[in-house]
């Protein structure tokens, strides 16, 4: 319980839960300023706390009901026009950082615990960049697997004029 609530404690994780509640109070029509000045603060110069607190009390008109939620929130932004992204420029900023968060760290556990099965097996034997592709290939080995070698090397030979003496042409 104790590793679930370091988890949950850590200030990016609090930084995007109020992101989330900041951007449901506004479309619900409940803006709260402390929240907003807190993201503002915790992104320095990235938002305009002005036009992003004008946004969000304009924002609250794009939806019809009080009950509105995250994914609610998100497909309304995917479906603005262009004059709308512009009109609402900083709200889509705030919804940006939401889409791209990972919701747990599960694949930079899973890259700890590839470098451990690499490094363990070839110890200290390569350099960084090498053990850098390997490890990108163990990753995503279903992604790999299904690569034409055949393809790969005849990219390989005609990307230099005089690989195809060395190689052959295919």
């Amino acid at each position: 319980m104790g590793s679930i609530r370091d988890r949950f404690d850590q200030e990016g994780y609090q930084m995007y839960s109020k992101i989330e509640q900041w951007l449901v109070q506004s479309a619900s029509g409940k803006v709260s300023d402390e929240i907003l000045r807190e993201i503002v603060e915790f992104y320095n110069d990235d938002f305009n706390q002005n036009l992003l607190e004008v946004q969000g009390q304009t924002f609250a008109q794009e939806f019809l009901c009080s009950d509105v939620t995250l994914p609610d929130i998100i497909s309304k932004a995917r479906e603005f026009s262009p004059g709308k992204r512009v009109f609402y420029s900083e709200i889509i900023k705030l919804v940006k950082p939401l889409l791209v968060m990972p919701a747990s760290n599960a694949s930079s556990e899973r890259s700890f615990s590839s470098l451990r099965f690499i490094k363990s097996y070839l110890r200290n034997s390569m350099g960084q960049e090498r053990l850098n592709n390997l490890l990108l290939l163990y990753i995503h080995s279903e992604d790999t697997g299904a690569l034409s070698i055949k393809a790969i090397a005849d990219e390989f030979v005609e990307t230099k004029e005089g690989r195809g003496c060395y190689f052959g042409i295919a």
